[in-house]
Order: C-alpha cells, then sequence, then structure tokens
C-alpha cells in the first residue's frame, strides 16, 4: 500500500527488519530471494530470525558475490 508516498505492507516490513539484523556492508535477503538461480551469487544462511511484527521465525540468507 502506497500513502503520502511511503509504502507499508508486510514485504516492507521483512526488508526493514532484515536491514537491522544485516552486518554493516552486508547483504541480507528472504528465503525467496536465496532460491532465485543467480550464477555469480552466494547465499548463505543465517541463524533463523523472530523478527518483530512476523508471527513465525524468518529464515533469511546474507548474499556475497562468487
Amino acid at each position: 500500500m502506497v500513502r503520502d508516498a511511503d509504502c507499508f505492507g508486510p514485504v516492507v516490513n521483512l526488508a526493514a527488519r532484515a536491514a537491522k539484523v544485516a552486518r554493516p556492508g552486508a547483504v541480507v535477503v528472504s528465503e525467496s530471494i536465496a532460491h532465485t538461480p543467480a550464477d555469480d551469487l552466494a547465499f548463505t544462511p543465517l541463524p533463523t530470525t523472530r523478527l518483530k511484527g512476523f508471527d513465525a521465525p524468518v529464515p533469511l540468507f546474507e548474499v556475497a558475490r562468487q
């Protein structure tokens, strides 16, 4: 949902929460992105994390170039 040029919703919330658990300079993505084929990227699973606003733990992955 967009209101006054701001975006709201579960995807935006997930992105904000994932950014908070990322190490400085790291890129963290959700499981759906980590399972997207990418020849030049490696996805390392992070410990399953409980994120504010989500009922179940959320699998997150750190991204690195291969």
